[in-house]
């Protein structure tokens, strides 16, 4: 059995192991947002459109213009895949009459469910990250039994335990999460530092909310700032995140994704873009001249 400070020391652990993934998720975001225009750091909530920064001013400078294959290309294939609805079916196996009833009720019930809880909603936001980073997750926390899509780097790993679907441990992070969402966590241990910080001022966030499940030992522990606050007993095995990716990895757990793909591309036509930018800013006036007796018009 784990104590609190090997909990603690493992869920750095597993950050520590997939701390290097943050930087081709930050490129890949700041491509699809705005064209690699500026830096938006993927752990900020509030997001400016690249046309906040092109203000009106004095002088006669023009903004570059943009041509955004790479968003244009997963708004496509996220638009396709949106129509496409898939829904479990229950259909019994020479099954009697009440076996068939039971069946019509648990489909009206699943139908509703995936209306009540956004499915189709989530999945489509998680094969979008599959599109721009390289994997998207759906997480469905026992607590509430809701389904949530989580962002990839707010999904924590083993490679190793992956690679060969041997789990152990996995663990959820969210940053800057609101306390009064937490103040059932508070009962729990009511002298704690985010408890205090709390019924100081209820509208504080947490810096880090982390909710890591050690699966071999059926035991869920919720972190606030640090500090264990929670332990609950799960009856699971497997990691409740359902992960979908771009393409399958050929090998470990990265696959590129259509951003990677297209990345070289978009770089060739930001160069053309940015040689027609200079040319309209640059030239007084776009005119050739030509010799009159070459007879050209």
């Amino acid at each position: 059995m784990m104590d609190d400070r090997q909990v603690l020391a493992d869920a750095i652990q597993l950050e520590a192991w997939l701390m290097r993934r943050d930087m081709k998720y930050l490129r890949n975001l700041n491509r699809y947002n705005n064209n690699g225009q500026r830096t938006e750091q993927i752990y900020d909530l509030y997001n400016n459109p690249v046309s906040y920064y092109f203000q009106a001013s004095d002088d006669n400078r023009i903004p570059w213009p943009i041509e955004n294959v790479i968003k244009s290309c997963i708004d496509t294939k996220v638009s396709k895949m949106s129509q496409v609805k898939v829904r479990p079916y229950f259909n019994p196996v020479n099954g009697l009459w009440h076996t068939r009833k039971v069946c019509r009720i648990a489909q009206q019930w699943a139908d509703q469910w995936y209306q009540r809880e956004n499915i189709y909603k989530s999945a489509n936001m998680a094969y979008r990250d599959g599109q721009i980073f390289d994997m998207g997750h759906v997480w469905v926390d026992e607590a509430t039994r809701k389904p949530m899509r989580i962002m990839p780097w707010e999904y924590y790993i083993d490679p190793a335990e992956t690679t060969f679907k041997q789990y152990s441990r996995c663990m959820v992070k969210f940053r800057q999460y609101p306390l009064h969402a937490l103040k059932d966590l508070f009962k729990a241990k009511p002298d704690s530092k985010a408890a205090k910080a709390y019924e100081r001022q209820p509208f504080y966030r947490a810096q880090d909310y982390r909710i890591y499940y050690h699966l071999a030992e059926g035991k869920r522990y919720d972190i606030v700032d640090g500090e264990i606050l929670k332990t609950t007993t799960i009856k699971f095995k497997k990691p409740p995140v359902a992960t979908i990716h771009y393409c399958p990895p050929v090998k470990g757990i990265w696959t590129p994704s259509l951003v990677d793909d297209l990345i070289t591309l978009q770089k060739e036509l930001d160069l053309v873009n940015e040689k027609i930018h200079d040319a309209e800013e640059n030239t007084p006036a776009n005119l050739l001249l030509v010799p009159t007796i070459g007879g050209i018009k």
